[in-house]
This record gives C-alpha cells, structure tokens and sequence, in this order.
C-alpha cells in the first residue's frame, strides 16, 4: 500500500492527474495510491502491539540504526558515481544523521518513536484499565477527531506523536482487548466498510475538486485519509488490524521473511531525491504510462516488482551483512566513555 502511494505521489503523474481530473486513470489512480498513510498506522500499531510486551536493547537499536545507514550511505555513493546526486559536505551529513524531519519523515520519527518506547511501556503498564482506557479515547478525541475538523479545529501533529498515540491504543488492545466485543466477521465487514467510505470520500472530493477548477479550488482528494491521525486512514487500519489479528493461520516462514523485510523495502524504494526521481519518473515512468489501456495491470505489477526486489535486497543484507555490521557498531560503542555497561540483548 506504500509503494502504490508512492507511485502516485512521488512521481510525475500526480501533476498529470491534476491536469486530467475527469479521466477514468486519474479516479484509478487516485484509489490506485491512497492507502499509503493506512499502511504506516498497521506498521505502527503491528510495532506497538508486540514492543508494549517487549524490551529495546541497545543490540535492537544499533539494527534499526544501522539498517537505516547502510542503505543511506550506499545509495549516496551509488547516485554520487552516477552524477545524480553531488558529493558535497552537506549532503554526507544529511546521509549521516539518522534522524532529520520528525515532521513528515518516517524514517527519523520512527527511530525517535523507538527509543520513547520503553518508557511509554512502564507509563501504560502502570495505568488501570480504566485509565488506559479514557487515555486512548483523549487520543483519539483530540487528535484524530480535531484532526478531521479543519474548519473548527486546528490539530498539527508530527509522526512521533501519532506513534505514541498509536502505541497507547495497539498496547491497550494487548493487555485489555477491545473495550467493545466485536466478533472476527465483524471485523472483517468493518475493515471493508472503512475501506469503501475511504474510497468514496476520494472519489467525491475529486469530483469536486474537477467541478471547481482543478488544483486551483484548494481541494485535497485525500483530504480524510491524506494524514495518518485522519479518520479514515484510522479506522481502516484499526479495523484490518483488528481483522488479521486473529486469523487462524500457519506458520509461514514466507510471511516472517517478507514481514521483517518492509523496513528495509521502505529504505530502499524511498530512500532518497535522487531515488524518487530514478525509480518513479526515469526508469518505471509513472506519468509516461498514464494512458496506457493496461494501466490497471502495470502499476500493480511494478508495486509488486519494485516490492518483491527490496525485499529480496534486504533479506540477503540481513544473512550476509547484519550481524558483521551490528557486532561493528556495537563494538564502538562499547568502547565510548559512557556511564556504566551496555548490555548486549
């Protein structure tokens, strides 16, 4: 759902969609990229539900900190040989730090929402059910609800916050289940509810949006879902999340793999500028294809492509290079002048 996002927004074609509103590929593709916000709030909410039972150790953190660096720097001397992006100082360093926009950036607010985690978990494992309760619903009020009501209340909220909130209601869910009893079908019919009013609320706004002028009218077709604290990129997260909870599945170490590869997927197809315009516009051509009568068929199959190779890049980075890379950084880090002993977890 990302990817496909991405492929919308981070391409030419967005601008070609603007140009054509009343096109049949301009409704496809708006519906084809909505969904990327919903996948960050399952990302987060899979994230919150296992770590508010979990420890970080410094081991788990020089992983994520190292992963991010890896792919960082490698595509930086990869588009710096290739002239797409200049070797300069400010750019090493851009490459460097880990964490620079909390804003809108995943990457960096992801790493800060992991080291906030620990003491988020002693914060909710010490409210009473009650309590945990009024603070998930406050959340929710305040920063979904207000969220969704630009034209009487203005919410701002960046990435770490809404993981934190995230994180209160996936943790409530793990220690008192849903205050609701919803049974698993109904958990399903209400994931396709939300992703049908989600869908619906697109395709109005873009009629609107075509009706009034174009761009020009000041109308978002993913005004409800375009933020990750919106209502519906909420509740469809919820409810899906919810929904495969508890499917009855085997283990499929097929799924494990992929699962633990979206991380590194995310680092790769989004990883830069330089990347964005190579994969979106230079090489896949988003925009090129837009009137391409099998539209429908080749933006799926390059999102599956363009998932199916990151997720084998890192796959392989993880058996052949994590483990001599963590052990490096760890090292370092053990050998800094720092109050008591790092433990190894």
């Amino acid at each position: 759902m990302i990817i496909a996002h991405h492929y919308v927004v981070n391409s030419n074609v967005w601008s070609v969609v603007q140009e054509n509103p009343t096109e049949a590929n301009s409704y496809f593709m708006l519906l084809f990229g909505a969904w990327g916000k919903t996948g960050i709030n399952c990302f987060v909410f899979i994230t919150g539900w296992f770590m508010c039972k979990s420890s970080i150790s410094l081991n788990k953190f020089l992983k994520l900190v190292t992963q991010v660096w890896f792919y960082s720097i490698v595509f930086y001397i990869l588009f710096g040989l290739a002239g797409a992006m200049p070797f300069t100082l400010t750019n090493t360093i851009n490459v460097l730090l880990p964490v620079k926009n909390m804003n809108s950036g995943f990457t960096s607010a992801f790493i800060v929402f992991y080291l906030f985690i620990p003491f988020l978990t002693v914060w909710v494992r010490n409210l009473t059910q009650r309590e945990h309760l009024m603070l998930a619903g406050l959340c929710l009020l305040v920063f979904t609800v207000g969220g969704s009501m630009p034209r009487f209340v203005s919410v701002t909220v960046n990435y770490v916050v809404h993981f934190g909130v995230l994180f209160i209601i996936a943790s409530y869910i793990r220690f008192h289940g849903f205050p609701v009893r919803v049974t698993h079908r109904g958990w399903g019919w209400l994931t396709l509810l939300s992703l049908l009013l989600s869908a619906a609320s697109v395709l109005v706004m873009h009629t609107l949006l075509a009706r009034r002028g174009g761009s020009s009218s000041g109308i978002d077709p993913y005004f409800f879902i375009s933020d990750s604290n919106k209502i519906l990129a909420m509740t469809t997260a919820l409810c899906s999340f919810m929904w495969f909870k508890d499917l009855k599945l085997r283990h499929v170490p097929l799924i494990n793999a992929l699962g633990g590869a979206t991380f590194g997927v995310l680092l790769i197809h989004a990883n830069s500028n330089a990347m964005r315009q190579w994969l979106w516009n230079d090489t896949v051509d988003c925009a090129g294809h837009f009137t391409d009568p099998y539209l429908w068929l080749y933006a799926p199959g390059v999102v599956l492509l363009i998932f199916a190779v990151c997720a084998a890049i890192d796959i392989a980075r993880k058996r052949w290079l994590e483990d001599s890379i963590v052990g490096a950084a760890h090292r370092v880090v053990q050998a800094l002048p720092l109050p008591g002993r790092c433990r190894r977890g």
